[in-house]
């Protein structure tokens, strides 16, 4: 089985996009319903700019791994250096415009770190769950069980007081 989160970031960034996207919708039609249309629209912002910037690093990944390591690192830097910037240009605009909801904006930013917490949370759930789940069916399996050739055949028995085998 590939392990698509080692071999395939594309397609790692994209599930995670469509499942960030997901819950996005729900929220802002949520907000729709009970009437906030501020805060619909600072989700779809903030959901926006997190989308863009979580793609705009997969970009610079790749770039970066095309470089030297002094020059990468170099590279990466200043790429985080400018998301930060951005993160602080959106909350600003984010609280100078009434017309969307600051909180808003923040939960449309943190939804994709949220998502992605909770899909590696699901991840080693469902590992821990099917390693015990092949441990078990390896314990049960037959090879576990007796022979009929051992000496431990069912015409003997265990004497717990002298720890002795006894025929009967």
């Amino acid at each position: 089985m590939t392990d698509i989160f080692i071999e395939q970031p594309e397609k790692v960034v994209k599930i995670l996009s469509k499942r960030t996207a997901l819950l996005g919708s729900f929220l802002i039609l949520s907000a729709l319903i009970q009437g906030e249309i501020a805060g619909a629209l600072g989700v779809i912002f903030g959901l926006m700019m997190s989308l863009l910037l979580f793609r705009l690093k997969l970009v610079n990944s790749r770039r970066a791994l095309e470089m030297n390591r002094a020059g990468a690192e170099k590279f990466i830097r200043n790429r985080t250096l400018i998301n930060l910037a951005i993160y602080f240009v959106v909350l600003a605009v984010a609280m100078r415009n009434p017309g969307l909801s600051f909180p808003g904006v923040v939960l449309g930013l943190l939804l994709l770190k949220f998502i992605i917490i909770g899909s590696a949370v699901a991840r080693i759930l469902k590992d821990y769950l099917q390693n015990k789940k092949l441990s078990y069916q390896e314990y049960s399996s037959e090879s576990y069980l007796q022979n009929p050739g051992d000496d431990f055949s069912l015409d003997k028995a265990y004497d717990s007081k002298t720890d002795k085998i006894e025929r009967i």
